[in-house]
């Protein structure tokens, strides 16, 4: 019964924050909306590779479910335990976490911000997300 109430709670959130929305979401947006996906995606993997994981801190940031799941076309729904667009974001930012250079002073820092935000921006992951967002529509 609890699990039922929570499911039901959970659902009358997510239809909340749906309303909220008033235009349809066109590719465009769709694509603008997974571009923020990917910049949390990989600000959280790489430092999760440091050893700070964000879903262990005492708030949640729920923005990576928030735009597959109410805003998206859920690339996360599916039985892989991954899914195209965090493989293909795993593929092309996975190392942003290693330092900037392998000896002296700057040994010891990294860029994950800037290399994240450079990947957000990117001309590459824009044309990734025109292609494969309506391919995930349609398997919807």
């Amino acid at each position: 019964m609890k699990n039922i109430l929570i499911v039901l709670l959970f659902g009358f959130y997510s239809l909340a924050i749906s309303a909220n929305f008033d235009e349809k979401l066109t590719i465009d947006n769709l694509v603008d909306e997974y571009k923020t996906y990917s910049l949390a995606y990989c600000i959280e993997e790489n430092y999760k590779k440091m050893g700070i994981d964000f879903k262990q801190l005492p708030y949640k940031d729920i923005t990576l479910g928030f735009i597959d799941t109410d805003m998206g076309v859920g690339f996360g729904f599916n039985t892989q335990p991954t899914n195209v667009l965090d493989e293909y974001i795993e593929m092309k930012t996975g190392h942003f976490y290693q330092p900037a250079h392998k000896e002296g002073d700057m040994s010891s820092v990294n860029l994950v911000i800037y290399h994240c935000a450079h990947f957000y921006e990117s001309q590459e992951l824009k044309d990734f997300l025109k292609k494969q967002i309506p391919l995930r529509m349609q398997k919807n």
